[in-house]
C-alpha cells in the first residue's frame, strides 16, 4: 500500500509582533480581558506590502530544505487558504513561479479554518492512489488586513493573525506515514462564522454600501463556534481513533487548530 509520508516541514510568521497592549489603543479592551478568554498574549502581524504568498513561498524553501528534495521533483502543489493575494488566481499559482518549477498542478483550497487538513487530506489521496510521488502542502493566511480594529470587532481582531505552515509529502512503503483524515462540513451554520463581501451574488461585487455597513469584515458568533468546536474536535478524534485502532492511550500529543486556550 501507498502511503504518504510528511518528509520536511517549515513555517513562517512575519517579523511584527502585536501585544494585547497594543490593542488597547483601538478598541476597548485590555491584556486581562484577552488573555482571561482566549490566553493569548501576542500575535503576528504583517507589515504593509507582505502577503499571503510572501509567507507561503518563505515556508515552503523550508519545508524542502528539510525534506532535502529538489523543489523539480514536486508533482502538485496545494494551498489551503481562504485569503490569496487576489481575487484569482490562487497562491498555489504564486508559490509554484517563486519556486521555479516547471508547470505541475497547482490549486487553493478554500476551506477556512479546515483548509490545511482538507489540503493535506487531497495530498495523501493522490500519493495513495500512485498518482504522484511528491506533493507540496501548505496552509497560510494573513487575516489582519481584513480586521475590524473597532470595538465592535474585538472579537476577531484579538484572536487572528498570519502565518503559514508548509509540509512535503512523499510516498513511503513502510508502516508509517499518514495513517487516515477525517473531513466534515455543517454547511447550516455558515453565517456564524463567514465573511459576506465581496460576493459574486452582488453587483458590484464590493459597494459603498457594503463597505459602510461593514459587510466585508469578517463575523464571529464567538459563543455558537466555541460550543461547536468543544464538540466536534472529540468527536473527529475518536473517529480517527476507532479508524485505526488505537485508543487515546496511544497519544503522545494532539495539536488542535484553534486560538482559544479555552477549547
Amino acid at each position: 500500500m501507498n502511503r504518504a509520508k510528511i518528509q520536511g516541514i517549515g513555517y513562517s510568521v512575519p517579523d511584527r509582533i502585536v501585544t494585547n497592549s497594543e490593542l488597547e489603543k483601538y478598541m476597548d479592551t485590555s491584556d486581562e480581558w484577552i488573555q482571561s478568554r482566549s490566553g493569548i498574549k501576542e500575535r503576528r502581524w504583517v507589515s504593509s506590502g507582505m502577503g499571503t504568498s510572501d509567507l507561503a513561498i518563505d515556508a515552503s524553501k523550508k519545508a524542502i530544505q528539510m525534506a532535502d528534495i529538489d523543489p523539480q521533483t514536486i508533482d502538485l502543489i496545494i494551498v489551503g487558504s481562504l485569503t490569496s493575494d487576489y481575487f484569482f488566481p490562487g497562491v498555489s499559482a504564486q508559490v509554484q513561479d517563486a519556486l521555479g518549477i516547471s508547470p505541475i498542478g497547482a490549486f487553493d483550497v478554500k476551506a477556512a479554518c479546515s483548509a490545511f487538513i482538507y489540503s493535506l487530506s487531497i495530498g495523501d489521496q493522490f500519493i495513495q492512489t500512485g498518482k504522484f510521488q511528491t506533493v507540496l502542502v501548505i496552509g497560510a493566511e494573513v487575516q489582519s488586513t481584513a480586521l475590524d480594529m473597532s470595538t465592535k470587532g474585538r472579537d476577531m481582531a484579538v484572536l487572528f493573525a498570519d502565518g503559514a505552515g508548509a509540509v512535503i509529502l512523499k510516498k513511503h512503503d513502510g508502516d508509517s506515514g499518514i495513517l487516515s483524515t477525517h473531513l466534515h462540513c455543517q454547511g447550516k451554520f455558515l453565517k456564524e462564522l463567514w465573511c459576506e463581501g465581496p460576493a459574486s451574488r452582488e453587483n458590484p461585487r464590493l459597494s459603498v454600501d457594503m463597505l459602510k455597513e461593514g459587510r466585508h469584515f469578517p463575523y464571529m458568533n464567538g459563543r455558537e463556534v466555541f460550543k461547536n468546536a468543544v464538540r466536534r474536535f472529540p468527536e473527529v478524534i475518536q473517529e480517527a481513533l476507532d479508524e485505526n485502532d488505537l485508543s487515546i492511550d496511544d497519544i503522545s500529543l494532539i495539536i488542535p487548530h484553534q486560538a482559544n486556550e479555552r477549547i
